[in-house]
């Protein structure tokens, strides 16, 4: 049997908020960010680059999420529950995506160097 408080938020439904949209988009940002940043490739596995699969799946994914951030999508957004973002939230948002990929990058990269001069 369920306690008490569960059925009580059950029975309240989903309410979208912004903060749930902020939350979805930037989990899913990171999301993507780690797949393209720790592929580790060959030996392994194949380079991302001739993963054709992969990278296309990449690059939508992010276009998608960029596009529902910008609030070019209302339609998807609407069957998503997002609530639209305001202008300079939404520019914010980008901009944070885009910076948490490229310092994620650079620092994989710096500590991947790092760890192949201390093991010669």
């Amino acid at each position: 049997m369920a306690p008490d408080w569960m059925a009580m938020l059950a029975s309240q439904g989903f309410e979208p908020s912004l903060t749930n949209t902020v939350v979805y988009l930037l989990s899913s940002a990171m999301l993507l960010t780690t797949f393209a940043v720790n592929y580790t490739g060959k030996p392994f596995m194949q380079s991302l680059t001739s993963n054709t699969g992969l990278i296309v799946t990449l690059i939508v994914s992010a276009l998608l999420v960029s596009a529902l951030s910008g609030g070019s999508l209302p339609e998807l957004s609407s069957y998503l529950e997002l609530v639209a973002l305001p202008e300079a939230a939404s520019t914010e948002m980008l901009g944070l995506m885009g910076f948490d990929f490229v310092m994620c990058l650079i620092i994989e990269k710096v500590i991947e160097r790092v760890a192949r001069s201390l093991a010669k």
